[in-house]
């Protein structure tokens, strides 16, 4: 089944009573729910694509560089305090950029990322096992969270409250009231392409890295004079054992059928894609090592491109995942949960005019 194939699959809506409904995370527009296609992303999108690798190898990158920190809402002026050791430390042997990490790979793939408070510890919830649950409100018909069903493989299903669970989903479904949209919803099509691209240039190279052959005869040939040449030429010509000089005779003629790489712009056509993809991402192409990006590729270029990611981006990025954990933390009064991206050396040129730009005011 191609990737397209499971992505747009359409489930019924199911219902749990008649005040309580199920609503389910990211798969179809009749519930929302990941289901199957968490599988279907990570395997062909993620593992099986290496365009789709590098853009998310981008966004992890600088995503899982930052620290968080308490800010002071009146001078702006970021402090940590021990609460913020469940963020720092976030399971045994993990630590604030493995959170991080884990977030991000679940928006990426499914638009969702659930973390649950487990006392002195945190645990991510894989999306596709994640329902959410909601109240509807028959006066007002008010949707509530109420909270999140996880179904734990071999153990069953358990209930979270609402205020045990971070939900992140920076980019909101149209099609649903809570649940998120991938980034990569969009171009699922460029994907598939990607990959049929990459399975035609593998089968060019298998045939001797040529296209296909028309052997004409100047006389009538029997059906099984016909099958008999044809058998004997693939055995002979065709596949790994193809590179050998082709002898005709009894006035055959040979013609090519079909494009070379170079008359069918093969390079131009995947590097369009390419830039569609990392599009979609918000990834600068020549962040993520893109051909697209790269062939215009200059120190200067780079530098530019990296803040933008920066700036335009990956702050509203870290904005957004602050707002979701916070619930999950002990926040100081007259403060919120934030980011600190000071030692991050790709970002120290913009920090640098930021703070410039604080004193000037």
């Amino acid at each position: 089944m191609r990737l397209i194939d499971s992505i747009l699959g359409r489930e019924p809506v199911r219902a749990i009573e008649s005040s309580m409904v199920l609503s389910e995370t990211w798969k179809s527009t009749t519930r929302e729910r990941v289901g199957d296609n968490f599988m279907s992303w990570a395997i062909d999108g993620v593992g099986g694509n290496p365009i789709v690798f590098a853009v998310l190898n981008a966004r992890l990158n600088l995503f899982t560089e930052a620290e968080f920190k308490f800010r002071n809402l009146s001078d702006k002026k970021l402090y940590g305090t021990p609460d913020l050791l469940k963020l720092e430390k976030p399971w045994p042997n993990g630590t604030t950029g493995d959170l991080l990490a884990r977030m991000e790979q679940d928006v990426f793939l499914t638009g969702n990322a659930f973390i649950r408070d487990a006392g002195s510890r945190l645990e991510r919830l894989r999306p596709d096992g994640v329902e959410i649950v909601t109240f509807v409100d028959n006066v007002s018909g008010a949707v509530e969270v109420t909270g999140y069903v996880y179904r734990r493989d071999g153990i069953g299903e358990e209930f979270y409250p609402v205020e045990q669970v971070a939900h992140w989903a920076p980019i909101p479904d149209p099609l649903a009231d809570h649940r998120g949209m991938s980034v990569l919803t969009p171009v699922v099509r460029e994907i598939n392409a990607d990959l049929a691209m990459t399975v035609h240039k593998q089968t060019f190279f298998d045939n001797a890295a040529t296209p296909n052959l028309v052997i004409k005869y100047n006389t009538k040939l029997t059906k099984e004079t016909i099958d008999r040449l044809r058998d004997r030429f693939n055995a002979r010509y065709s596949g790994a054992t193809g590179e050998k000089t082709m002898v005709l005779d009894e006035g055959a003629d040979m013609t090519i059928v079909g494009n070379s790489f170079e008359q069918m712009a093969f390079t131009d056509v995947q590097k369009a894609g390419e830039a569609r993809i990392a599009m979609a991402a918000s990834v600068p192409p020549i962040v993520a090592g893109l051909q697209s990006g790269l062939d215009a590729a200059t120190y200067s270029n780079y530098g530019q491109a990296l803040k933008a990611f920066g700036d335009n981006f990956m702050r509203a990025h870290w904005r957004s995942v602050c707002a979701a954990l916070e619930p999950l933390v002990n926040v100081p009064d007259g403060a919120r949960l934030w980011y600190d991206v000071t030692d991050i050396a790709a970002l120290q040129e913009g920090e640098s005019q930021r703070a410039e730009a604080n004193r000037t005011r």
